[in-house]
């Protein structure tokens, strides 16, 4: 049985009412996304507010994912019928990317690298096809569909390394990295059930692995199983570890330290000698999390979200540098486009 730790977790009141699918956290806040386009922020340590109420294109489509660029300056999502969307920190700036070149595929998952205005955005169906889109000289250029060639059982998870490699995990099992997306390195672990993935390159990732349990480069990727079970992979080995008897849905990592969360309000924190079950005030479904490194005074961040609205966090967002409603410099305006 999974050893209990205090609680540490706890349930944020917020006016989120629908389920949220995604979150975010970086240096200024955090963002949440979920059912019927929504998407709400939390600013410079405020509470949680809305920030959009019915998706990028204001026909609720339903929002499956979110990230943000390296600094958190601007914050991708996406979600069903090819919707998509971004939303800059300083002035508030929203901009619809839906149907990006006449594609209307059900986006399940997003992962960005690089800086605001340089940054490589990857999208993903539930099929496992990977589309890229790249802003160069502030102009957005759409790439082609990729696939890892033997994913046959739909996505489990997604991750962009800032060392320019991409991590497709197939929900029966088969993890997928690329550096070109032409040749992919394949590693097959238990057939069935996967969920979702987190990964660290040498060169680092805001989504990292637990230190004590990265390969000798600096490299980790955490896969994990509904049924209660995580797969560690570095150095080109795996190893297989049990969580108990949770339903798992989630997983996120940050230096130092790895999260997943279920149903139930499920929340399991690894620990040098296995996982630790952490005491929750909630007993939804937990749909996703977001790890943050620990600050410099110490403090780590962490924030779930889930069913009905359920946001659970662990240690609040500290007051940021960037203002959210300070008006951008430049000729940027709300609604436009500056690609």
């Amino acid at each position: 049985m999974t050893p209990r730790e205090p609680p540490a977790w706890q349930t944020v009141e917020t006016p989120a009412r629908n389920t949220l699918y995604g979150v975010t956290v970086f240096g200024s806040g955090a963002v949440a996304v979920g059912e019927s386009g929504v998407v709400f922020g939390r600013p410079n340590g405020e509470g949680w507010q809305p920030i959009i109420e019915h998706g990028p294109a204001g026909n609720s489509r339903t929002l499956a994912a979110v990230a943000a660029t390296g600094e958190g300056a601007r914050v991708w999502f996406a979600g069903e019928s090819g919707a998509v969307g971004t939303y800059d920190v300083a002035g508030a700036v929203k901009r619809d990317f839906s149907n990006v070149d006449g594609i209307d595929a059900d986006w399940q998952a997003v992962a960005v690298t690089g800086a605001a205005n340089e940054e490589t955005v990857y999208l993903a169906t539930d099929e496992g096809a990977v589309l890229r889109l790249s802003i160069v000289d502030r102009s957005l250029e759409v790439g082609e569909f990729v696939r890892p060639p033997t994913l046959a059982t739909g996505l489990a998870g997604l991750e962009a390394l800032d060392d320019g490699r991409l991590v497709v995990l197939s929900r029966g099992g088969r993890l997928f990295v690329t550096e070109d997306r032409e040749q992919w390195t394949t590693v097959q672990f238990q057939p069935d059930e996967f969920v979702d993935v987190a990964a660290q390159s040498a060169a680092g990732n805001q989504k990292s692995a637990t230190s004590g349990d990265v390969g000798a480069d600096g490299e980790a990727i955490t896969a994990i199983r509904a049924p209660g079970e995580g797969y560690r992979y570095a150095d080109g080995d795996s190893f297989s570890f049990p969580f108990g008897q949770p339903t798992l849905t989630a997983v996120s990592a940050a230096v130092g330290r790895t999260v997943a969360v279920g149903t139930g309000g499920g929340v399991y924190r690894r620990a040098p000698d296995g996982w630790v079950t952490v005491t929750t005030d909630n007993d939804r479904t937990l749909r996703d999390v977001a790890a943050v490194p620990a600050g410099d005074e110490g403090g780590a961040r962490d924030v779930a979200v889930g069913a009905a609205g359920t946001i659970l966090e662990r240690g609040g967002i500290p007051d940021g540098t960037a203002d959210w409603s300070e008006p951008p410099g430049g000729d940027d305006e709300e609604g436009g486009s500056i690609y």
